[in-house]
């Protein structure tokens, strides 16, 4: 599967109080898909579907390797609330473009086009972690390993947070590090009350 986990919410449902730990993440044979080691999506089946919401998820000891990145996004009046990543190793092996890159459907709509910019803003995001309109977000011991040839064809933050509302980012780590490339090991943008400790 192209997904390793994946949380697909359109029905104005509530996913809450899900647990996730010791969880190894293999890289998926080429596709047509876009692949996601971990993806989190909340929109609209249709135009008068209700905004469901995702809170307190937990992921514990996950062990990845992708050349394709973690993509979560809420929406604006309903981001996801109490997010939790804990122990994390990234390993990025082989390089994956993100130029025709979207998000991963999961059923049908009738709300969204294919050239809908929500589709792709947050997917291509040149990071191997992205994190778009989220509520007390928790990232702890998270490591991205991207080997160097890879990195020289694909510079890539570690993390790209977006509309992110309160949470703390606690011994993230990319290799190669901060003085390689052009792109910071966290990007955060349009982001308040996120404190960032690093040693």
């Amino acid at each position: 599967s192209p997904t390793g986990i994946g949380f697909y919410l359109k029905d104005g449902a509530t996913m809450e109080r899900v647990a996730f730990s010791n969880i190894v993440i293999g890289p998926c044979p080429a596709s047509n898909r876009t692949a996601t080691p971990v993806f989190m999506d909340i929109e609209r089946r249709h135009a008068d579907s209700k905004v469901g919401r995702i809170r307190d998820v937990t992921f514990d000891h996950l062990d990845i390797t992708s050349g394709s990145g973690i993509l979560v996004q809420g929406m604006e009046p309903s981001p996801i609330e109490r997010l939790t990543f804990r122990d994390v190793r990234f390993r990025v092996t082989e390089p994956v473009s993100y130029a025709k890159r979207s998000k991963p459907v999961g059923g049908t709509r009738t709300t969204q086009k294919a050239q809908d910019a929500r589709n792709t803003e947050y997917a291509r995001l040149p990071a191997y972690f992205a994190v778009a309109y989220a509520h007390d977000l928790r990232l702890d011991r998270v490591r991205v390993e991207i080997a160097g040839p890879v990195f020289r064809e694909f510079d890539r933050s570690a993390f790209c947070g977006r509309h992110i509302d309160g949470g703390v980012i606690r011994d993230l780590h990319r290799s190669p590090g901060p003085e390689a490339g052009k792109q910071p090991v966290i990007d955060l943008r349009d982001c308040r009350e996120v404190e960032v400790l690093n040693p």
